[in-house]
């Protein structure tokens, strides 16, 4: 099976490092790259996806900000189309709406946010494992980009799409995630009550820390519930 891979906010698709090192017989893991240097909304990002779709029968991957791209490309029904799996994300914007009218650009251009989203994404013990990968991804994305990507997860609103996907979806919760609230997980099975979770003891980066029990859990679920196309039905 083909695991397509949508990244988090950096969108360079490099902290799934670990996770296509550590994926079991018989999975494909393909990650998917959005560009580092031009500025995209949801819709551009949804189009670049669907371009790279594969024509075997494959699972969407959402981690962090691609939630939202995942559902709108789920909200598609391509062909092929078995699950769609959520990690450490959302269906509407996690913060204040107000938030998107700071001067992110400037302030995501500071060398001090690189130490706070070190400790978003990984918290006090696991920031030495990975400060060195957060320096290098975050030295390859424009400020420009992430201000804009910033923008955009704190206006998205995708709770309708959400509601009338015809596929089983599971949501990977990390019980240390201090990035994205668990009120962010509590509207999004307000939304689908039949979500799947599952939860582990890691931080946001769950697929970075946990890639074999995360695989262990998306086999498990697919295995269980993702044989159909959901295009003809069946599945909730």
């Amino acid at each position: 099976m083909i695991y397509l891979l949508l990244p988090g906010m950096d969108g360079t698709g490099d902290y799934f490092a670990a996770l296509v090192r550590s994926a079991p017989g018989g999975v494909e893991p393909w990650v998917i790259r959005y560009p580092v240097g031009e500025v995209l909304d949801y819709s551009g990002y949804v189009d670049l996806v669907a371009r790279s779709l594969p024509s075997e029968p494959f699972v969407l991957v959402g981690e962090s900000f691609s939630g939202p791209v995942a559902i709108r490309l789920a909200g598609r029904r391509p062909a092929g189309l078995r699950a769609v799996i959520l990690c450490n994300t959302f269906a509407t914007n996690p913060y204040w709406r107000a938030f998107r009218f700071l001067p992110w650009e400037l302030l995501l251009g500071l060398p001090a946010p690189g130490l706070a989203l070190g400790y978003f994404l990984c918290g006090f013990s696991g920031m030495s494992r990975f400060a060195a990968s957060i320096r290098r991804t975050n030295r390859k994305v424009s400020a420009r980009v992430r201000a804009s990507r910033v923008r955009e997860a704190l206006a998205v609103d995708v709770r309708s799409l959400l509601r009338e996907l015809p596929y089983p979806i599971l949501y990977l919760r990390g019980s240390r995630d201090r990035l994205i609230r668990e009120r962010s997980l509590r509207q999004l099975r307000e939304t689908r009550p039949d979500t799947e979770v599952r939860r582990f003891d890691a931080p946001h980066l769950l697929l970075q820390f946990e890639p074999e029990r995360c695989w262990a859990a998306m086999e498990e679920f697919v295995a269980a519930r993702g044989g159909v196309d959901g295009r003809e039905g069946g599945v909730r």
